[in-house]
């Protein structure tokens, strides 16, 4: 059994790799050939005020790789108001002021356990890849302006992952709350993809004449893209609910998600009425659910994507408003949460490379093994 810290991980997952285990995951996927399991929150109270310990889980596979990948994360979350809105944070409550967040490799030839490393680097870079694969089927080709709301720790990879499948981008816009980071973060984006990336002052400019806008924040605030700002041909994504205004949604064209699995929200009885109002209500749009395209379908080709540089597409979760209060808080993942098949796919690839690499500690399989049947 092989054992990856994160630096290994880092080392030999480049956003190229990513985005190529995830085409073909998704691929295989969309073909019948992959299997996920939906997403799962279990929350219950701890002794510090207004800290949630949560235990998250999620699981998927490939034939074409014979890897099954668990993915878990033990932590504690907090929602904190931060300039005027509400976030929910994870508090580095570890040993040492650290996270804990795993991903395991079983062998679906021999059931064994191959490999287990951390989720941070490839979390972070997972979920750009992801978003940017919808955006080669739903941008225009000629793309030149991106706009990005959020400056944290997911946007570099959000921006880098978005110009490698658009090289015709020549330029960013990006706003966040905290104006240094937003331009701290603006220059140091335009020295690594070498295009102009420029800070903003108010969230409509992010919108304005941009080709692809997207959200890379855990923010839960008022929606950032608005419909009042929606512009012909434009691709948008949001990587949390509730980023997006119904006016927005309304003048989508095309709305393709990434599963159609809900998370699944497990939680004691002290803690359900915050954390439920803290998840907001579901959307008022009517739709029949089981007819939005997923990212698979978009991939193995059973949907077309755009088919017009005038339409508005859209990736991504539904957004909240506060109609409709009668679909229960667990549509809150529709759409948008993991997968554990992203895990599979680029864990695999991760896996491979640092075997041939000679990267990582061996630890004797055996001691994962037992002669009772469990």
């Amino acid at each position: 059994m092989l054992l990856l810290n994160d630096n290994e991980v880092g080392h030999v997952l480049t956003m190229p790799l990513c985005l190529e285990a995830l085409e073909g995951g998704y691929k295989e996927l969309g073909a019948g050939r992959g299997v996920i399991r939906p997403r799962v929150h279990s929350y219950m109270a701890t002794s510090k005020e207004g800290v949630l310990y949560k235990f998250k889980s999620m699981e998927g596979g490939l034939e074409s790789t014979g890897v099954m990948a668990l993915r878990i994360a033990s932590e504690h979350n907090i929602f904190r108001q931060i300039y005027g809105g509400i976030r929910m944070d994870a508090i580095p409550a570890a040993p040492g002021g650290k996270f804990l967040g795993l991903i395991l490799l079983f062998s679906t030839e021999t059931t064994e356990l191959l490999a287990i490393m951390p989720d941070g680097y490839l979390q972070s870079q997972r979920v750009g890849a992801t978003w940017a694969l919808a955006a080669k089927y739903l941008t225009k080709r000629e793309c030149k302006t991106i706009g990005l709301f959020g400056s944290g720790q997911q946007a570099p990879a959000f921006l880098e992952a978005h110009f490698l499948v658009r090289p015709t981008v020549s330029r960013a816009k990006v706003w966040s709350p905290n104006p240094d980071h937003r331009r701290a973060f603006a220059d140091k984006m335009s020295r690594k993809l070498r295009i102009e990336v420029v800070a903003v002052d108010q969230p409509r400019e992010v919108m304005k004449d941009a080709d692809i806008v997207m959200t890379a924040t855990n923010a839960r605030l008022e929606p950032l893209i608005k419909g009042e700002w929606a512009e012909e041909g434009m691709h948008a994504s949001c990587i949390s609910p509730g980023q997006m205004d119904d006016n927005f949604f309304k003048k989508v064209d095309l709305w393709v998600a990434h599963h159609r699995l809900t998370s699944l929200i497990a939680k004691t009885s002290t803690i359900s009425k915050a954390l439920g109002g803290m998840m907001g209500t579901p959307p008022s749009k009517t739709l029949d659910y089981d007819q939005v395209p997923t990212l698979a379908d978009l991939l193995s080709g059973r949907h077309p994507g755009r088919t017009d540089d005038r339409q508005i597409t859209y990736f991504g979760g539904m957004p909240r408003v506060k109609e409709d209060p009668s679909i229960g808080e667990d549509f809150e993942g529709f759409g948008s949460s993991g997968t554990g098949v992203q895990f599979a796919a680029i864990g695999y690839q991760v896996y491979k490379k640092a075997r041939e690499l000679g990267l990582g500690r061996e630890i004797p399989t055996d001691w994962f093994l037992q002669d009772l049947h469990p």
